[in-house]
Order: C-alpha cells, then structure tokens, then sequence
C-alpha cells in the first residue's frame, strides 16, 4: 500500500477515535458540572486512540515513542514553560495589565516556613517542581502520546515541521473548545476574542512542542513541557497574579499576552533552529 495513503488512513482513525472518545467525557462533564473529575480521562483520550490505531494498524506500540534518551533536551523541557510564562507576566506586572498578589507571596512565604517573600517564593516554586508535578505528568502523558507521540510523526511522513505543527496545533486547539462550552462559556463577540487567544496560544505552543519533539523523538520532552505548562500556570503564575475587571484579557490560557509570547517563540524556534533527521 502506498505510505502517503496508509499514513492518512491511519490519521483519520486517529482523529475520529480521539474525538469519538472524547466526546463521553465532553458529556460526563457537562452532566455533573464536574470539570476536574473528568479531565484526566478526557486527557487521555488522545492517548488512547493512538495506542488502539497502531494496534489496530499492527504497528509496534513502542512507535509512540516511550524510549527515554536525551535528557538534557527533556529536562530543558521541563524548565522553558518558566521562560515564556516568566517573559509574558513579567509584560503584565510592569505594564500595569495586572497586579503581583503580595497576598499569595505572604501565604506561600508562611507555609514554607520563612520569613522573606523572596525566599519563600523560589523555595514553593523549587518544591513545585520536584514533588508537584506528578497529577499533571500522568494527564499531559495521555494527550501528548497521541498528540505527538501518533498525531505529529504520522504527519511528519507527507508533511514538513511547519506545516505538521500547524496541522496539530489546529486540531489540539479545536479538541478544547467543546470544553470551553460545558464549563458555560457563551460563544458570543467578547468571548471570541478570549477563544482566538487561547487559539492563537496553542498553535504556538505546537511549534515549540515539535521543536522538542524532533530533537529527542520521544514523547517524554512534550509530555514534561505540558506538565510543566500546565502546572506553573495554574499553581504559580495565574495564583501570583490578581484579579480584576480587565486582567481577564491579559492572563492565563485565554489572555493575549501568553498567545503573543507563545507565537513568537514558536516562529522563532520553528523557522531558525535546525531539527533532527531527515527534518533539517
């Protein structure tokens, strides 16, 4: 059988069962008004299907990508969500988008039993790292197994890096938006300007995904940058940062500043850092 052809095939399995699986938990969710006791399943729903598509294909499950090598690039991995979330709500504190909360800073400092706010806050985020890290491993391990691990290596058969990362990060941002429904966001004008962020951010974020992806080829590079992600995200940056009227605009997943830094590095990396293999 022609690749090109089987490749496709195998992808459009691919996509269906992801979104085929998927959908029980989109449902799930909205029944219970539950959104975390569902997610880590949902998560896994890519996962799942890229594993029953290669058993399915009789390919080797060990295709995905599980071997662990290159650890410097993964532990780099790990650590860049701390360099472009650092670089966008370092923008949001100095230009006034939003305010640090000297709260939190005080909270942390008293839990982690010191008594200055710049050593209690390194000492949460050191702590975060090495201990709080293991809910989010095993959810963001589900999502990049078919993400990257299936998803990118079969587009990356037809497909250059660019146009494969524009191809997932289109589809993993569309995946997400039924949960932007269930949890009551109105898809009405304002809104559409938080959802074309949260877009614009994942697409970004798929350029860097692959920028690690081709340098270790295995999934442990994405999966730790979407634990990291996600993790620094919602525990350290977003809890540092205040709420008001407008900082919705410019923080977390749906703010503009994140997308804008998210695209950028994305370009950057994507367009003037050589890949692996047959990819350079």
């Amino acid at each position: 059988m022609d690749i090109s052809k089987s490749s496709n095939k195998q992808i459009l399995c691919f996509l269906l069962l992801t979104f085929l699986l998927s959908s029980l938990f989109w449902f799930l969710i909205e029944r219970s008004g539950n959104y975390y006791l569902y997610m880590t399943g949902l998560m896994w729903c890519p996962g799942m299907a890229g594993i029953i598509c290669l058993r399915f294909f009789k390919e080797p499950v060990g295709n995905i990508g599980f071997n662990w090598n290159k650890t410097s690039i993964n532990l780099l991995s790990f650590l860049f969500p701390l360099l472009y979330m650092g670089i966008a709500y370092g923008l949001i504190w100095s230009l006034g988008l939003a305010r640090v909360d000297y709260e939190f800073i005080g909270s942390i400092t008293d839990k982690m039993g010191m008594e200055q706010g710049f050593l209690g806050l390194p000492m949460y985020l050191i702590t975060l790292a090495l201990f709080g890290m293991g809910n989010y491993l095993f959810a963001a391990t589900g999502e990049e197994l078919g993400w990257r691990g299936y998803l990118l290596k079969k587009l990356l058969v037809n497909n250059g890096r660019i146009r494969s990362s524009l191809i997932v990060g289109i589809i993993w941002a569309v995946w997400h938006f039924p949960l932007f429904h269930v949890v009551g966001l109105e898809f009405n004008l304002a809104n559409w300007f938080l959802l074309s962020n949260f877009f614009g951010m994942v697409i970004g974020l798929s350029f860097i995904y692959t920028w690690f992806y081709l340098r270790s080829q295995n999934i442990w590079t994405s999966a730790l940058l979407h634990t990291s992600h996600n993790m620094f995200l919602q525990r350290f940056f977003t809890a540092l940062t205040l709420e008001d009227e407008n900082s919705y605009l410019y923080t977390d997943e749906t703010g503009v500043m994140l997308m804008l830094v998210t695209v950028s590095f994305g370009i950057i990396m994507i367009a003037r850092r050589k890949m692996q293999g047959k990819h350079q």
